[in-house]
C-alpha cells in the first residue's frame, strides 16, 4: 500500500515519456501532442460522478502542462530515472524481508 503514489508516478512517467516521443516524431510540435491527448481524453463516452474519466486522476492535465511548459532537461530525466530506479531497489529490499520472514516462519512451524 505504501507504494500506490511511486505507481501512480511511474504511470505518469511512462505517459511523459510516450508524449516526448510524439514530439520527437512529430517533428517538436507539443502543442499538437497536447491538443491530441486533450482531444483523446474528451473523446470518451463513459461518464462517472459528472466527470470524464480521463479527467479523474489528473494524468491528463499534468501531460497537457508539462507539454505546453518548458521541454524537460537531462537533470529532469536524469533524477526522474533516479527516483524510479531507487524504488524499485526499495521495493526488492522490502520483499527479500519479507522473503526472510516467511522463511523464518516456515522454519519455525516445521521444526518447533
Amino acid at each position: 500500500p505504501f507504494l500506490g503514489p511511486l505507481v501512480a508516478r511511474l504511470r505518469l512517467a511512462t505517459e511523459r515519456c510516450a508524449d516526448e516521443e510524439a514530439v520527437a516524431t512529430l517533428g517538436g510540435d507539443r502543442h499538437l501532442v497536447a491538443r491530441a491527448i486533450a482531444k483523446a481524453a474528451l473523446a470518451t463516452s463513459t461518464y462517472q460522478n459528472d466527470v470524464v474519466p480521463a479527467f479523474n486522476g489528473g494524468q491528463v492535465a499534468a501531460r497537457v502542462n508539462a507539454l505546453i511548459g518548458t521541454p524537460p532537461g537531462v537533470w529532469a530525466t536524469r533524477s526522474g530515472l533516479a527516483i524510479m530506479v531507487a524504488g524499485v531497489l526499495l521495493a526488492i529490499g522490502a520483499g527479500s524481508i519479507q522473503i526472510h520472514h516467511l522463511w523464518v516462519l516456515v522454519d519455525h512451524v516445521c521444526h518447533g
